[in-house]
């Protein structure tokens, strides 16, 4: 499943990162997304991008993009 297919309030941990955009997939890992961390949609624009989203204490707003290669898996909180 990825990031995007998410809605708003459901908790997920981080399975992968799929991109052959280095740029793209360094910039995520330095923003702290990496595989294992928990990660919560806190809100979506109107036609669904960008996504706001919560983890590791701080807000973080996504592209579409972004969201779009960041493989999850939904948890129970």
């Amino acid at each position: 499943m990825k990031l995007n297919e998410l809605q708003i309030n459901e908790l997920a941990t981080v399975t992968g990162i799929k991109t052959d955009n280095i740029k793209v997939r360094r910039r995520l890992r330095d923003m702290g997304i990496v595989i294992g961390r928990k990660i919560k949609v806190k809100g979506k624009a109107p036609m669904g991008y960008p996504i706001d989203v919560y983890f590791a204490g701080y807000d973080l707003t996504l592209r579409k993009n972004e969201a779009e290669c960041i493989e999850v898996k939904k948890v129970e909180e």
